[in-house]
């Protein structure tokens, strides 16, 4: 359908795909009982195609605890091409953003309702737990993301047990109703004891410079910085793969000559 114009007529696939979606129902009320404490979850998630996020309102009423779906917010990935931990810093932006929103539409500051981030993503909760200065581009994002969330909490979540995963990417009709229940509820630990979540890293794994990633990474870093490639004499490399390792190196090197330890000072 994507390459579909308004003016043309819907294929016969496409019209019995979007048929389908007259058995999905969205409950109206969060909640059909009486809670007595409430949790606002954000799940956030990227790929290449697209970023964004999802809440969760989580209740709690006797020792029953019920899960709704509250709202969703997904953006197009950008044209200029980015890293996948820099789009996935993106959706944690959107998740702070959808938060604050919620937070002020549904008045959850006069109901002391407790507010949880979550993203599979260990290089995005590297940088947000992080107390050194990152490249520009994360640096700008995590000061908004600390700025919105202040001193909330994020967790890690497997990629699989994410419900964000889902707006990330294009799903027909069919894959949808198999994973709505994830969709509409959240993950099914989501309806557990504390104690029964995913278990935390004792510390993430920064991977920003690694895998076929590198590249991208090192092209953005060097928009920022283009007086890098002055010191890199390209003919003394056999192959471009070579050129990029130096090149992160020399790049790695710059952002810790800009950040000099405590007693220490620039020269010049």
């Amino acid at each position: 359908m994507s390459k579909l114009s308004w003016t043309q007529t819907l294929t016969l696939n496409a019209s019995h795909d979007i048929s389908n979606l007259t058995s999905i129902e969205i409950p109206r009320p969060y909640f059909l009982t009486s809670i007595s404490e409430r949790q606002l979850h954000i799940f956030c998630d990227s790929s290449q195609l697209a970023y964004g996020a999802v809440a969760y309102l989580r209740g709690t009423s006797r020792a029953e605890i019920y899960t709704a779906f509250t709202m969703a917010k997904t953006r197009v990935a950008p044209t200029k091409a980015q890293t996948l931990p820099r789009l996935e810093l993106l959706a944690a932006l959107s998740g702070a953003q959808l938060s604050e929103y919620l937070t002020k539409t549904l008045q959850l500051t006069k109901i002391k309702c407790k507010v949880i981030y979550w993203s599979d993503s260990q290089t995005v909760l590297s940088w947000i737990s992080s107390t050194k200065q990152p490249p520009q581009f994360v640096r700008r994002r995590v000061h908004k993301i600390k700025e919105l969330t202040s001193s909330i909490p994020w967790r890690f979540c497997p990629t699989s047990m994410n419900p964000a995963d889902l707006l990330t990417r294009g799903l027909n009709t069919k894959i949808f109703n198999d994973r709505k229940q994830l969709w509409f509820q959240g993950p099914p630990w989501l309806r557990e004891p504390e104690d029964r979540w995913p278990p935390q890293p004792g510390t993430y794994i920064h991977a920003e410079y690694e895998g076929p990633q590198m590249a991208a990474t090192v092209m953005a870093d060097i928009e920022e910085n283009p007086n890098i490639l002055n010191f890199i004499d390209l003919t003394r490399y056999s192959t471009p793969t070579r050129v990029v390792r130096v090149t992160a190196l020399l790049v790695l090197f710059a952002r810790k000559w800009k950040t000099p330890g405590p007693g220490c000072s620039k020269a010049g």
